[in-house]
C-alpha cells in the first residue's frame, strides 16, 4: 500500500475547508491502494497552530515530518494562487531530501516560474482525473515484476 502525506495551506484557512478540501482528494484516490494523511486536520493540531506558541508549533512541524519521512509520497495542493505556501516548501524541501514522490496540484501556469516548486516535483498536474493517472502509475511500477520505478 501506497502511503500518501496530503498537505495543504492551513493559515488562515476555516477548519470546514480543509476537511471538504482532503475528502475530495482523498475520494478522488480511494479505491486505490493508498493510505493518506493529512496529520494537521486533527482538532488539536489546529488549535495549536491557531495558538502560534513557539513550543506547540515545534512539536506540529517536528511530529508532520516525522509522519511524512513513513510516507511514500507528498501531494501538495498548491491551487491557490493567492497563498505563498511557505510551510509547504519546507515541506516539499523535506520530501526532495528524503527521495519522496512529490506531486503538486496546482491550476496555475505559473507555477512553471517557481523554480524549486518546478524543479522538485516528479510531476504537477491540474485535475484530480490526472492526479489519479499518476497515482495509479506509481503503483503500477510497484507491481512491476522487476522492481523498477518511474
Amino acid at each position: 500500500m501506497l502511503k500518501i502525506f496530503f498537505a495543504q495551506p492551513v493559515d488562515f484557512v476555516d477548519e470546514d475547508y480543509l476537511n471538504r478540501n482532503f475528502e475530495k482528494f482523498r475520494n478522488s484516490l480511494i479505491d486505490l491502494e493508498v493510505e493518506i494523511i493529512a496529520p494537521y486536520l486533527s482538532q488539536s493540531r489546529l488549535l495549536i497552530v491557531k495558538e502560534f506558541d513557539s513550543q506547540k508549533a515545534t512539536s506540529v512541524v517536528s511530529s508532520n515530518l516525522a509522519e511524512l519521512g513513513q510516507c511514500d509520497v507528498l501531494i501538495l495542493d498548491m491551487s491557490d494562487p493567492r497563498r505563498q505556501y511557505i510551510g509547504m516548501i519546507f515541506e516539499m524541501a523535506f520530501a526532495f531530501i528524503n527521495n519522496k514522490i512529490i506531486i503538486v496540484f496546482t491550476d496555475s501556469s505559473q507555477i512553471k516560474k517557481r523554480t524549486f516548486i518546478y524543479g522538485t516535483a516528479n510531476y504537477i498536474c491540474s485535475s484530480l482525473e490526472d492526479l489519479r493517472k499518476y497515482i495509479a502509475h506509481i503503483l503500477s511500477s510497484l507491481h512491476d515484476p522487476n522492481g523498477n520505478r518511474s
